[in-house]
């Protein structure tokens, strides 16, 4: 059992939390493959993506 189902989260931040290992491991294996500007740059857009997505749920 995880430490979010303990705390007895929601499905969604279960998810988001359960896979934060696995992004970490797959961003390191990227940075050997890719270049490390590359990586930072798609880290940036995926970030600014899923920001703009939430606020405008949120928000209409």
């Amino acid at each position: 059992m995880t430490i979010s189902a303990l705390i007895g989260l929601d499905l969604s931040s279960n998810v988001a939390l359960n896979k934060q290992p696995v992004g970490g491991y797959l961003g390191g294996a990227l940075v050997r493959v890719l270049p490390a500007n590359v990586v930072h740059w798609f880290v940036i857009l995926a970030g600014t993506v899923m920001t703009i997505v939430y606020a405008v749920k949120y928000w209409s």
